[in-house]
């Protein structure tokens, strides 16, 4: 593995999500990230002193926050031709975006990144459409500490519901803390046992619970963390008269937080979305739900990454009634808090430990992709042909002679009247065939989707010449980049060489830049529209676009479209500059203009642009 340097001020001792989340990556790979730990960040001309200082020591850098750490790092690439990956959360790239000169720093910063990590999927699609490039996602991880004081605490849970906790810190108006012991919920005592974790700013609602609780007379409500608002929040403890059931500990070392999510109830994360402030995921939520909590949050995009709806908690609205609502209904219904908690703490061992999220970083390059990930899942390559019985074979062969396995291949004769069968046959127990009247490509590539069993899709037209690296080099892109429904690349047509650019919402509303022999996600794909007689690819990725999928460019000219068998341009291509000239105005327009015309005109009118 290279060697990084990771230079950031959020490092423990520090606290915070971001800290937390550097920590994990250096515990997960210490012999190949060493951290370049600052009290704040130094000018940039320290930084890049820094990084020289250093060179011999590290093969990239690693930065913690794209602004201005990716800035420096961008210099030094310049300077030394050294790589550098990028980590971003949503604050950090909220705030480069507040600035129109900070928005075009962080798209250069971006771009020239080898690699950019997101901490949530949403927070991916977002750097995705705004930098026009991929973006892996590597969540945040519940802690090791975390993990082993679970497995205690929760087995022992029901046994002894209500343990007296000692923890240091301060209660309420700032009376010192010996012990800490909240209320049992059932049994002889009644009253939900409600926990918050997290710093006292505006967004993370804590005067909506209290709001609430005038509401939910029985209930408790603990409030861990310090922050600009405590003091708005004692007022308002105060004016509700709520003393006796809310309790704030300002200062919660890890080493007794274990203890705190282990006794309560239900986990509260009413977060409000502000334009300069946002909950990007939640690793709290995931703490709470290691701890056998189930979680009561907003419903907002990276959020419910970290909770699921009715599965590890509930998501509601951002209001008053609605979070009153579902406190009661969980402390009302134990079965049901019962099940989410169990389910939610069940997934956060599956998939939210430090190796299962970090072991993104070390796999997210082609060559860093093990064996089991390049040939697990199968690829169902359908190819729906009519009348091509010159390149139907070519076709197949290319196929077949692809270095990734398992791979289906589903031919779909669609009513072919020449020697198509024939062909065919030369390939009998390598292919499955399935004949239908002629009905045209798309409800023939539907009615192969159909009888498609893989994971992934691949739409091959029958004049198309595969390289034979193809599918595994689209396979393994969407491994590393799971933000992406589909994978593309750059094709010949004829002696014409289409080159891929990398995707972008606002250039495919425009115009078409991706060839229907492209790898789809199955559970993503739409279908393609039996209307539509031409621009099919077109729009089938727009349809996918309004879906919020999108795709990924794999670099590489990919494939050979062949015309008449051979591969040459005949008459199915016309130089771009044909369909610019104004026709219209010279009292005449080739047939061929005037049907591109009308078949791009139903597609922008069908998607309403």
């Amino acid at each position: 593995m290279e060697r990084f340097l990771l230079p950031t001020p959020d490092y423990p001792p520090k606290r915070g999500g971001v800290a937390r989340y550097c920590s994990a990556l250096v515990s997960t790979f210490p012999e190949s990230i060493t951290p370049l730990i600052w009290k704040s960040f130094p000018a940039y001309r320290e930084m890049i002193r820094n990084f020289w200082n250093r060179r011999k020591d590290f093969d990239v850098l690693l930065t913690s926050h794209v602004l201005p750490i990716g800035t420096a790092a961008f210099a030094f690439r310049l300077m030394t031709g050294k790589p550098y990956d990028v980590m971003l959360h949503g604050l950090d790239f909220d705030a480069a975006r507040s600035v129109p000169r900070k928005r075009f720093v962080m798209r250069v910063v971006l771009f020239f990144a080898r690699r950019v990590f997101a901490n949530s999927q949403s927070l991916a699609s977002e750097i995705t459409a705004f930098a026009h490039r991929p973006c892996l996602v590597m969540y945040p991880c519940v802690a090791d500490e975390f993990v082993e004081a679970a497995d205690v605490l929760v087995g022992s849970r029901e046994a002894s519901p209500g343990p007296s906790i000692p923890i240091r810190g301060k209660v309420n108006g700032g009376e010192p803390l010996s012990e800490f012991s909240p209320p049992i919920y059932g049994g002889s005592r009644r009253g939900a046992r409600l926990l918050t974790v997290g710093r006292l700013v505006s967004r993370k609602g804590h005067v909506k619970v209290l709001e609430t609780m005038k509401s939910i007379p029985n209930s408790t409500y603990t409030i861990v963390g310090d922050g600009p608002m405590r003091k708005e929040i004692l007022d308002a403890i105060k004016a509700l008269d709520l003393e006796s059931r809310v309790t704030i500990l300002q200062h919660v070392s890890d080493g007794k937080l274990p203890e705190v999510y282990a006794t309560h109830d239900i986990f509260l994360m009413p977060s409000t979305k502000s334009t300069d402030d946002r909950e990007g995921f939640g690793i709290v939520a995931l703490e709470a739900a290691l701890f056998g909590l189930p979680v009561i949050a907003t419903n907002q995009p990276g959020v419910d990454e970290a909770v699921v709806q009715g599965r590890t908690g509930l998501l509601i609205d951002d209001t008053i009634p609605d979070l009153a609502k579902a406190i009661v209904d969980l402390a009302n219904d134990e079965s049901l808090r019962h099940q989410l908690g169990r389910d939610g703490r069940e997934r956060v061992i599956a998939e939210f430990t430090r190796e299962k999220t970090m072991s993104v970083f070390q796999n997210t390059t082609i060559n860093d992709l093990t064996p089991s990930m390049r040939e697990s899942a199968l690829v169902s390559v359908v190819i729906p042909t009519y009348q091509h019985a010159n390149t139907i074979g070519r076709c197949i062969e290319s196929v077949l002679g692809q270095t990734y396995s398992p791979i289906e291949i589903i031919v779909v004769n669609d009513g072919s009247t020449d020697n198509t069968a024939e062909v065919l046959a030369k390939f009998d127990g390598n292919i499955h065939v399935i004949r239908q009247e002629n009905a045209g490509a798309n409800p023939a590539r539907n009615r192969g989707l159909a009888e498609a069993r893989g994971e992934f899709v691949m739409f091959c037209d029958a004049d198309v010449v595969m390289k034979p690296g193809m599918i595994e080099s689209f396979v393994q892109h969407l491994i590393v980049h799971p933000e992406a429904s589909y994978a593309y690349g750059g094709f010949k047509f004829g002696w014409k060489v289409f080159r891929g650019v990398p995707f972008s919402g606002d250039r495919l509303r425009k115009m078409n830049f991706i060839h229907t022999t492209s790898l789809v996600r199955r559970k993503d794909f739409p279908g393609f529209d039996p209307a539509i007689r031409r621009f099919q690819d077109w729009d089938v990725w727009l349809t996918m676009l309004e879906q919020h999928n999108i795709g990924v460019l794999v670099p590489g000219v990919w494939c050979d479209v062949l015309i008449d068998g051979e591969s040459r341009i005949g008459s199915s291509w016309l130089p771009s500059f044909m369909y610019r000239l104004p026709w219209k105005y010279l009292g005449w327009e080739p047939e061929r203009v005037r049907k591109y015309r009308e078949a791009r005109e139903a597609i922008l009118k069908k998607h309403h642009f």
